[in-house]
């Protein structure tokens, strides 16, 4: 078995990890306007349309969503259960995308 050990100061670190975050977020965004773009979809959608177009695949990734205050989702009092206004949740991820680039490191390369 081959084994390397590689020694990576803090910026180092963060550097990568800020790499990688942004393709998984740009990989994300990508597959969510190509699936959009191929599909379409309700003005108003369930949950299950809502993960699908997002592409979860977790509950609990949903449910932590489901419990922001800023993410687009209502329901009603008939039965309770989520709905998803489309244009809401795509401006929703446009403005997220742009706010951690914005305001975190990990967009920020070298």
């Amino acid at each position: 078995m081959f084994q390397v050990n590689i020694t990576l100061t803090d910026e180092q670190l963060n550097q990568i990890s800020g790499q990688f975050h942004q393709l998984f977020k740009e990989s994300i965004l990508s597959a969510a306007e190509e699936l959009a773009a191929t599909k379409s979809y309700p003005e108003i959608l369930t949950k299950k349309e809502a993960k699908e177009l997002l592409r979860i695949k977790s509950d609990g990734k949903m449910d932590e969503l489901l419990n922001r205050p800023d993410f687009p989702v209502f329901r009603t009092s008939e039965n309770g259960f989520p709905y998803f206004p489309y244009d809401a949740l795509m401006e929703w991820v446009r403005l997220n995308t742009r706010w951690m680039n914005e305001n975190t490191n990990y967009s920020k390369v070298g």
